[in-house]
């Protein structure tokens, strides 16, 4: 592959068993760099199952797009697999899909798409519920879990459990007004006979003898504008920006209190951290084994390519809140999806190659090979389609 004999190499891996990962991420890498069209041709078709009748993994759609440069795509495929994930379930599937997407943006210095960013908060914040009552911190899980029952559309395979704990949880941390409004919805005569019968009674309980007290959310001020917000808000009602959050807790960040996860570079709330790292020594985003000694107060990054802090487009041309997948635009410095004007190092570890032409002619030939590239990647419903035989091959496959 590396005497640009890419043709060659691409026929071999692709005879090569396609049950190993690494063999299709060499073919992937083997495609960003021969930018040959025939070659993307065969392998889409290769992925999509036309070769072999078997379709991969979608994640590799997502590791085509971004071998190709074309990193709004990939960032698009990232969020409609992961839907597809949390749908069926699959949280932390969905959750880490996004993180590595994230994470490949940033090393790139590129926006992050604002629905890519929601969605990854949204998550984490489930994420965060088991770890946080593991830890017996009922009243921020009780937080965690009203941020995520607010979007239980979401969560459409786990919609009565999800609000049967967020019940619990609220009624057990004195949130008695939440309480009540969470086990309204879950009694609903579509998902009440769906609740589990050792808890149905005391629901029953909550709604016929109403408590609706309690204690206001402590504020701490918004690290843009220091207007004080309820600590768990994640978009400020002053300046408009949406806030990053910290790993440990969902809350919003804080300047005086900011230190960031040495692998991942997530922000934390320094205090929470420490205490955290006390009990559980890795990242309670990437899992990654962090020692306390590695974590510090540092100034805080506020840049709208950071964590949760894209401020959401609101002037003309800004996507409505019906359109699907608003992205913020990319960074202008890419001239060209395909490739910027230095090389770019792939997510597989080795040089973008650049075409190489008279000035006059370069600009119209990225844009010819673009389009015919655009033409032949999958749909949103190839992904999913992809997505969905893949689910019925491994149901068919021993365990």
């Amino acid at each position: 592959m590396y005497t640009n004999e890419y043709h060659r190499a691409l026929s071999m891996l692709l005879q090569a068993p396609s049950d190993d990962p690494q063999v299709v991420d060499l073919a992937i890498e083997t495609i960003g760099l021969a930018r040959d069209d025939a070659l993307t041709a065969i392998l889409i078709d290769y992925l999509m199952g036309d070769t072999d009748g078997v379709p991969k993994d979608a994640k590799f759609i997502f590791k085509l797009y971004m071998s190709l440069g074309q990193y709004q795509d990939a960032a698009r495929t990232a969020i409609i697999i992961a839907r597809e994930e949390q749908a069926q379930g699959n949280y932390r599937a969905a959750h880490d899909l996004l993180l590595d997407n994230y994470r490949q943006l940033r090393t790139l210095d590129l926006t992050i798409p604002a629905e890519l960013d929601r969605m990854l908060a949204l998550l984490h914040s489930y994420v965060l519920v088991k770890i946080l009552v593991k830890h017996e911190q009922h009243e921020k899980a009780s937080r965690m879990l009203i941020r995520v029952a607010n979007d239980i559309s979401k969560f459409p395979a786990h919609v009565v459990p999800i609000l049967t704990s967020t019940v619990v949880e609220c009624y057990r941390s004195g949130l008695k007004r939440s309480a009540l409004k969470f086990a309204a919805m879950v009694m609903r005569p579509e998902y009440r006979q769906t609740v589990d019968a050792k808890y149905r009674k005391k629901i029953e309980q909550i709604i016929r003898r109403p408590e609706k007290d309690e204690r206001d959310e402590a504020k701490s001020p918004c690290p843009f504008c220091e207007t004080l917000l309820p600590e768990t808000a994640l978009a400020c009602t002053e300046c408009k920006n949406r806030l990053p959050y910290c790993i440990v807790t969902g809350r919003h960040m804080v300047t005086s209190e900011w230190s960031v996860c040495p692998s991942c570079e997530f922000p934390a709330l320094y205090s929470e951290f420490l205490t955290f790292l006390e009990r559980s020594q890795q990242c309670p985003m990437c899992m990654s084994p962090v020692h306390p000694s590695r974590v510090s107060r540092v100034p805080p990054n506020l840049s709208n390519k950071t964590s949760g802090s894209a401020t959401e487009n609101t002037g003309p041309g800004a996507a409505s809140a019906s359109s699907p997948d608003p992205l913020i635009p990319l960074s202008s410095k890419l001239k060209s999806p395909m490739a910027s004007e230095a090389s770019i190092q792939s997510p597989m570890g080795s040089r973008t190659a650049l075409w190489h032409g008279p000035e006059e002619t370069l600009a119209s030939e990225r844009s010819s090979k673009r389009d015919s590239v655009v033409r032949m990647l999958p749909t949103e419903a190839d992904i999913v389609g992809g997505l969905v035989g893949t689910r019925e091959q491994s149901k068919n496959e021993p365990p």
